[in-house]
């Protein structure tokens, strides 16, 4: 008798309900081939296929189920629990919909068929709802906005992007929109003002700088940063940058070996720059002759920049130059259009002693002042400086826009009495004890707590200072100070530490200092644990219960190298400092003596 589809069709039902799929799989593969014109045999196919993952076999027997009987639920149905696998939701919707179609009321299983669509239709809905809401969390942020306002939202963040860290504003900004989801990602690879900020080193220079220029499609660079690019690599840099508008530029940073450097940014000086900040930086060595090839001349910076127009405010245009080289050969009376000035050197080729006198005077438009030397006790004069401007009043002159002021390791400061009515930031460090004087004289000299500059840090390292002085600046400073250093002074005695947890002389309720949340007293020998206690506790919110405006509490605390701290009271400090507590001894052998000490 010759086999019929029947035969291999029962032993395959028999299979697949004893759970081996792979082998009901087999015998009905074989019923076909034996008849394939029986749409239930491939309807028990595509079951067996779905319960061993096998998806897409699955769905292609029923779609030849559904063409051999177009008029059946059947083959509908087997498809709705496929694309509900899959997942395809919606898909999975249409077939429910079209096996409900062919149903038969009159059926004896119409009850359970009918609530067997209907999980499964609540199931899909669920699936398009919860991916509908990962979509608009993960995906689409911005909902309905265009694409094109998006576009023009994002630019003006690039191009505005003019502060302090402008170079580094635009880039990071093109790094966390992009990393954000994957449709904003593409959004960034195919806007090309996203791709205007750039910074090279030799490493892959060719693919990166070819990937670059794609990206740009065309339009100029906004911020160059050149690392520790070598001489032999500079044809082809300029040959890279001469095709991305230097002309466009706005800021430009230049690090790496003093001699490569200076090199390259000798051969950058052949373009026509309007620059908003530049910076070159090198490693500061003692080591070379005064007046050496690489020495750097001020003018060189100046002339990159692009003049401050005189219509605009004061405080929203910003040219910044930073030169942290070896030799500098100043040229101060052509700073006039800089506003943020940051010299970091071994060696002047000119005297030192009137140098910040210079900047001051020069400068009516700085904003952010530092002047860091290595070493300068070796200068001597030997190119003449330009004559200060001549005033009326030579005795009196107003800083009005300067807001930060660093100096460190520099001559004595000029006795001309001048004033910081905006000063914000102030940070002395190794200073001769009369500069650290006539410093605190400028800021202090006739004024109240309501003329005083706001100052809101003040750091103070490496330097002598009287306690009466110090605490006349607290006291002036008290309304705005947020952040106060003062490591290896010396200064911080017991009636110090005492102000600054008692009230202001004159107000109720308010410790001194009350905004103060940044405190470093690093270094300091006779710093003791109580004092710090104090300290902390009139900072606390429930000391100051009954005032409408408490102080601040504590954020960082910082009192390394104090041995006088006794180790009993760090947990205590500990739990009321909100950030960061260090206690960090000079030596691991200190550290160990400190610990057996305890148990004496």
């Amino acid at each position: 008798m010759p086999e019929t589809w029947k035969q291999p069709f029962q032993l395959g039902v028999k299979a697949f309900r004893e759970s081996k799929h792979e082998d009901a799989i087999k015998h009905f593969t074989r019923s076909i081939e034996l008849d394939n014109t029986n749409a239930s045999v491939y309807d028990s196919r595509a079951a067996a296929y779905q319960c061993v993952s096998k998806l897409r076999e699955a769905l292609a027997d029923t779609r030849r189920c559904i063409s051999l009987q177009p008029d059946r639920y059947v083959g509908y149905y087997r498809s709705a629990r496929i694309f509900l696998a899959m997942p395809k939701y919606d898909r999975c919707l249409q077939m429910v919909s079209e096996a409900r179609r062919r149903m038969n009321a009159s059926d004896a299983s119409y009850i359970r068929k009918t609530q067997e669509l209907d999980e499964m239709e609540a199931t899909a809905r669920r699936g398009l709802q919860a991916a509908e809401t990962y979509r608009r969390n993960h995906v689409d942020l911005l909902k309905k906005l265009p694409l094109e306002l998006l576009v023009d939202i994002c630019k003006i963040a690039v191009d505005t992007s003019d502060g302090e860290a402008g170079p580094r504003g635009a880039s990071y900004f093109v790094l966390t929109l992009g990393s954000v989801c994957r449709s904003l990602r593409d959004l960034v690879h195919r806007t090309p003002s996203f791709w205007q900020s750039v910074s090279f080193s030799e490493k892959r220079f060719a693919r990166k700088s070819a990937f670059w220029l794609d990206r740009l499609d065309g339009h100029p660079l906004y911020s160059v940063a050149l690392i520790g690019i070598g001489r032999h690599m500079i044809p082809q840099v300029l040959e890279f940058l001469s095709r991305t508008d230097p002309d466009s530029w706005r800021h430009l940073r230049i690090e790496g070996d003093t001699v490569d450097a200076h090199a390259l940014h000798k051969a950058l000086q052949g373009f026509a720059f309007s620059l908003y900040s530049f910076a070159l930086v090198c490693p500061l060595s003692d080591d070379e002759p005064l007046v050496s090839p690489h020495t750097f001349y001020v003018s060189n910076a100046l002339a990159s920049l692009n003049p401050i127009p005189e219509t605009s405010e004061p405080t929203t245009c910003t040219r910044s130059i930073i030169l942290r080289v070896g030799t500098i050969c100043p040229n101060f009376a052509a700073l006039a259009n800089v506003t943020h000035l940051d010299l970091g050197m071994a060696r002047l080729t000119s005297s030192q002693y009137d140098m910040l006198d210079q900047i001051l005077y020069a400068a009516p438009k700085l904003r952010s002042l530092i002047i860091k030397p290595q070493n300068l006790t070796r200068n001597m004069p030997s190119y003449t400086l330009e004559e200060i401007p001549q005033l009326e009043d030579p005795g009196s002159f107003c800083v009005e826009q300067l807001e930060i002021l660093r100096l460190g390791t520099i001559g004595p400061v000029p006795n001309h009495l001048f004033a910081f009515p905006n000063l914000q930031v102030l940070d002395l460090q190794s200073l001769p004890r009369l500069s650290v004087a006539t410093m605190f004289r400028y800021l202090l000299e006739g004024r109240t707590q309501q003329t005083c500059p706001p100052i809101r840090e003040l750091r103070l390292n490496l330097i002598v200072l009287d306690s009466t002085t110090f605490k006349l600046a607290l006291e002036a400073f008290s309304p705005t100070l947020e952040s106060l250093e003062v490591s290896n002074c010396g200064v911080l005695n017991d009636d110090i530490m005492n102000c600054l947890s008692r009230p202001v002389p004159g107000t109720r309720d308010l410790a001194l200092c009350p905004r103060l949340r940044d405190i470093n007293f690093s270094g300091t020998g006779e710093l003791t644990a109580g004092p710090l206690v104090r300290l902390i506790k009139a900072h606390l919110p429930n000391s100051n219960a009954d005032n409408p405006n408490p102080p601040t509490p504590v954020r960082n605390l910082i009192i390394d190298n104090c041995p006088g701290i006794n180790a009993d009271a760090l947990p205590w400090m500990r739990a009321n400092v909100t950030g960061i507590l260090s206690c960090v001894y000079k030596t691991k052998t200190e550290a160990k003596g400190r610990r057996k000490d305890r148990f004496l």
